[in-house]
This record gives structure tokens, C-alpha cells and sequence, in this order.
């Protein structure tokens, strides 16, 4: 899990070209943790599973164009998953996502894969709750400097320049 900080981690048949589009997909503050792609049993397109810092993709490429859709394209934020199973098949391993909202997503992964998957959502989805508990709103910051300005802790000018400070990051 180290390298997740540092770089990206593929799994599977993972080319370079794949993974700039993946990038074009993402919003400015998501960073590319993890991918792992499997070949479908047609051999007509791949199955992405991308780990981002903020969301799950599961994308499903070129897999449908029989049928007139392109390509499927999950978005699952960490907020939403209830839980994960894995599954293993003869060619490759099943990713059995529980939502809250009582839906289940499947998705196929690189066989012998899951393990790692399962538990690099894991670590990032408790990483964005410690974030979350952690950040405190520019509500409460204001709250907090007004509380040190009325105690003096503060000067008039410091508690100025911060709440401007303040206002400027909303």
C-alpha cells in the first residue's frame, strides 16, 4: 500500500494510452491510485476497475457496441459503498460492491487480484473519512478566531488579516 501514495498501481493489461484517458476522466483534485483491467470473455473490450482518492470507477469499454452503447461508465463514491466481496472464477475474480442505497454492482477483475483491490478501497475509503473528520468547515474557524479575539488572544489586526484569510478560501 505504500506505493498507492506515491504512484499508480496496475493490475492486469494496462496500457499507457488507457491510463490517459482514465486521467482525462477524472476532475481536477482526483489523483489516480489504482487500476487493474481484464480482458472481456468476447475479447471485444476491457473492464477497468480505477481506484481514485475521492471515488470508485468501474468502467466497462467497447463491451456493448453490439447493442448501440459504447462504453459504461460507474462513478461510486467512498460514501456510498456498504461493503465489498470478492469471488473468484476459473478466468477471473468477481467484484461484488453493496451500496447503500440496497444495490449491488459487480465487476470483473484480474484473476488473483482481489485481495489487493478489495483492500486498497478499503484504506482509501477510511483515508477520506479521517479526512473528512478531520477538516474543519470555514464556519468553524471563524467561530474559533472570534472566540480568541473576544478572549484577546489575538490582536484586531491579526484577527482581520486571518478572517480575510478566511473569506477568501470560501
Amino acid at each position: 500500500m505504500a506505493d498507492l501514495e506515491s504512484k499508480v498501481a496496475c493490475r492486469g493489461d494496462v496500457s499507457n494510452s488507457a491510463v490517459k484517458d482514465i486521467k482525462q476522466r477524472l476532475t481536477p483534485l482526483e489523483r489516480l491510485k489504482f487500476i487493474a483491467a481484464v480482458s472481456t470473455r468476447f475479447g471485444t473490450g476491457k473492464n477497468y476497475t480505477i481506484l481514485t482518492n475521492q471515488r470508485l470507477l468501474l468502467l466497462r469499454e467497447g463491451q456493448f457496441k453490439l447493442f448501440g452503447r459504447g462504453e459504461g461508465l460507474k462513478d461510486i463514491p467512498y460514501g456510498l459503498i456498504q461493503r465489498v466481496k470478492v469471488e473468484g472464477r476459473k478466468k477471473y475474480d468477481l467484484l461484488v460492491v453493496y451500496l447503500k442505497d440496497d444495490t449491488i454492482e459487480r465487476f470483473m477483475i484480474p484473476k488473483g487480484c482481489g485481495a489487493e483491490v478489495t483492500s486498497n478501497l478499503r484504506y482509501l475509503q477510511t483515508l477520506k473519512k479521517r479526512k473528512e473528520r478531520r477538516g474543519e468547515t470555514p464556519l468553524q474557524k471563524l467561530e474559533k478566531l472570534t472566540a480568541l479575539k473576544e478572549k484577546n488572544a489575538i490582536s484586531q489586526e491579526e484577527f482581520k488579516k486571518k478572517k480575510e484569510e478566511l473569506l477568501r478560501d470560501i
